[in-house]
This record gives structure tokens, sequence and C-alpha cells, in this order.
């Protein structure tokens, strides 16, 4: 397992440092175009998710083999949403729907950042797929003393035949 992930991330993520680099690069030179550090933040964007899709992808491998392990961590759950938010700002721009974020600046949450980051991104790329008009908003409020997240769309939404499919996968998931 641990190979394979080392065959899967590292591309992505040298994918990633080349761009950053490229960027400084381009910063260095006051004659750049900001066109072309708005392509770099497409391209940024687009490694963003392949990375989160990659480490899901991953995650499910060590879950099927019952060895997969949480890291929790403190961060800003805002700064956090709308970094991952930030992955989609191009398909929604294309798609001429909006994307934003509703959450206290200040809230702190303790979990897996990577984990919680893969769920919801799976969310949020459904969310954008099946979105054609309006827009998307990703809530996060506390409730008694536990943080609910939301991606509320004004997408087709899901089938009533296929919800309860949808719920017995979610319930009884192996």
């Amino acid at each position: 397992m641990k190979s394979l992930s080392n065959e899967l991330k590292t591309p992505v993520h040298q994918v990633i440092q080349v761009l950053k680099e490229l960027e400084l690069l381009l910063e260095a030179k006051s004659t750049a175009d900001p066109e072309l550090f708005r392509t770099i933040d497409k391209f940024e964007q687009i490694a963003g998710g392949l990375d989160i899709t990659v480490g899901n992808i991953l995650d499910y491998a060590s879950i099927l083999n019952k060895t997969i392990q949480l890291k929790k961590t403190k961060f800003l759950l805002k700064a956090f949403l709308d970094e991952l938010v930030c992955c989609f700002q191009e398909k929604c721009k294309l798609k001429k729907i909006s994307v934003q974020v509703e959450c206290d600046p200040e809230l702190i949450m303790c979990t897996d950042y990577n984990r919680l980051r893969g769920v919801l991104f799976i969310f949020l790329e459904n969310s954008v797929k099946f979105t054609d008009l309006g827009g998307i908003n990703l809530k996060a409020q506390v409730v008694s003393r536990n943080i609910n997240f939301k991606v509320i769309d004004s997408g087709s939404g899901i089938k009533q035949s296929d919800l309860l499919v949808v719920s017995d996968i979610l319930n009884n998931p192996f």
C-alpha cells in the first residue's frame, strides 16, 4: 500500500511544486502577464482536486484492508473550507454557478484534516456536477457541541427512488 501511495501521490505533488516554483519565478519578473497567474491558479486547483481524489482512493483501500488511521489536528474551519472550495472555482465559473462558504471564521475544529477534506470534496464534486443553475452553499455550524456540515445546491437532487439505496449504503458501507 505504501509503494502504491508513493506511485500515485509523488507525481501529483511534483506538479503542485512546479506550479508554485513557476509562480515564484513570474512574481520575480514585474512584466509577467496577470492572465498567466490566473492560468497557474487554474492548474493548482485541478492538481489540488487530483491530490484529494488520489487520497480518497488510498483511504478506501486502507478501509478495506482495515489499516486506516486517523490523525487529528486543530485548524480554522473557515479557512479550510475556503481552500477546499477553491478546487471548484473554475468549474463553477464555466457553468456560471456560484459557490460560497458560510462558517464562523473563528471556529476551530479538531479532526483528521485530510479525511474531512476528502469527504467534503466528494459532496461538493457531486453538487457541482448536478447543478446547472443557481449555486452551491457549503455551511458549517455548531449544533449541540457538534459541527454540522451541509452542502446546499439548486441542482436536481437525488431521485426519491434512489434515496433508499443511498441510505442503505451509508448505513452499511461494507
